[in-house]
């Protein structure tokens, strides 16, 4: 039975170029075991949209031959590169590869940017590895289209969309522009399903996050697309498999995304608004699992980290926001600095009561941590903000919850109202 390649893109349909006849042998027995074959030369037209890199590296693990060989080529198609049996037959096993586009073209630029899910998803599982402008180019297609509609994401998660990210972002660590663009990617391919976030925990979805703003702390724009992809994996409780344990994907964040995140509100852009804001939004959402994602973030300084930001008024506009999606200044045309202000004081105060909301040890840290004191503030400061007035009293009262000692400690806070607490 014929493979189905109706999905695929142009350069997957078109017809393959002739490949140099072999031997009596190479028809036989070595045919059929598909061994790795001279590539029949290129004319300077051939190549005049393609990517460089897969005319003499691996396809699967991009190593580039020695300066005076080449790599052989596949022995069926002509087209892709391996340095050996090992990526060859790993390349074939792998969902939605090589298997699939065997005797077709290698991507080209103006097929990726044409591309759907799909054939994006496609491209970026059997050639992410090889060339850093090609997984620039097919991840940040995948981003734009993963935040087009629920469909794409239905598509995207169907095509392991999230796994070929995650393996980008693995090989190509210093480019801003993967980093970046796969967060955003991921960010996406979590709305939604549960199965989604699920999906994207057992690929290493948020360790690939984490890795993104630890390697690039100084870049705002991995900063904030880093803590808004957090913000959604991390959005409910998936149950998830991951090192052979069941768990939440709110636990499996919170065990390197609280570290990440409140690096974030300590480097150089922690007095940008949206990226404080998105921070404090991720924190929240890891803090909304149970008591052991509490107990790791307070111990990571998230209370104190929190606190630190909410009691620091900020008048600079947030970062932009640059192309493909993420999240955006939608409201700089009225006043930014005052509604942007308002949503981080609300994000925080939703924050810090997630974070009192397990047991007495965490409402106690919270405390101590000052949380109390820049609710109260918050309150006070935004007497119109629905969302810092309901966020703030229900931080409150998680704080002062059960332990009369406790209620005490934040009826103490100066300028609370005890009515706050009813």
């Amino acid at each position: 039975m014929e493979l189905d390649t109706s999905f695929l893109p142009a350069h997957l349909t078109a017809e393959a170029k002739p490949r140099v006849k072999g031997t009596k042998k190479a028809k036989g027995k070595d045919k059929k075991r598909n061994k790795l074959a001279e590539q029949p030369e290129r004319t300077p037209e051939d190549d005049t949209t393609s990517f460089p890199r897969l005319q003499h590296c691996c396809s699967l693990c991009g190593i580039d031959p020695a300066s005076d060989s080449r790599w052989q080529c596949c022995a069926k198609c002509g087209e892709t590169r391996y340095c050996g049996r090992a990526c060859q037959v790993e390349a074939w096993k792998q969902p939605c590869a090589h298997k699939v586009s065997c005797g077709h073209r290698l991507p080209t630029p103006n097929v990726i940017a044409e591309s759907t899910t799909v054939e994006a998803a496609t491209i970026l599982h059997e050639f992410a590895r090889a060339d850093a402008s090609l997984a620039e180019a097919a991840v940040a297609r995948l981003a734009e289209l993963l935040a087009q509609a629920a469909a794409q994401r239905n598509e995207g998660h169907d095509a392991g969309a999230a796994a070929a990210v995650v393996v980008a972002m693995a090989a190509h660590t210093t480019s801003v522009c993967v980093q970046r663009d796969g967060c955003v990617a991921i960010g996406y391919a979590a709305l939604g399903k549960k199965e989604f976030k699920q999906a994207i925990v057992s690929a290493g979805g948020a360790e690939a996050i984490i890795n993104a703003m630890e390697s690039h702390i100084n870049s705002a724009e991995v900063q904030l697309k880093g803590c808004w992809a957090l913000r959604n994996v991390a959005l409910g409780a998936a149950a998830v498999q991951h090192n052979n344990n069941t768990t939440t994907q709110q636990a499996v964040v919170a065990a390197g995304g609280a570290v990440a995140a409140i690096a974030a509100l300590r480097s150089p852009h922690s007095g940008d608004t949206a990226l404080a804001t998105e921070a404090f939004a991720a924190l929240a959402n890891m803090a909304g699992g149970d008591s052991g994602c509490q107990t790791a973030l307070l111990g990571a300084g998230a209370a104190q980290a929190i606190v630190g930001r909410m009691m620091r008024v900020e008048s600079s506009c947030p970062v932009d926001a640059l192309a493909p999606g993420g999240p955006t200044n939608t409201l700089a045309a009225t006043a930014p600095s005052e509604i942007q202000e308002q949503q981080l004081q609300a994000q925080g105060c939703a924050a810090l009561g997630n974070l009192a909301g397990g047991d007495v040890e965490g409402q106690r840290k919270v405390i101590d941590a000052g949380g109390a004191l820049a609710v109260v503030a918050a309150i006070r400061a935004w007497s119109e903000a629905d969302g810092v007035q309901q966020g703030g009293k229900a931080a409150l009262t998680n704080m002062a919850f059960g332990i009369d000692e406790l209620r005490e400690l934040v009826l103490s806070t100066p300028g609370i109202d005890p009515t706050w607490l009813e």
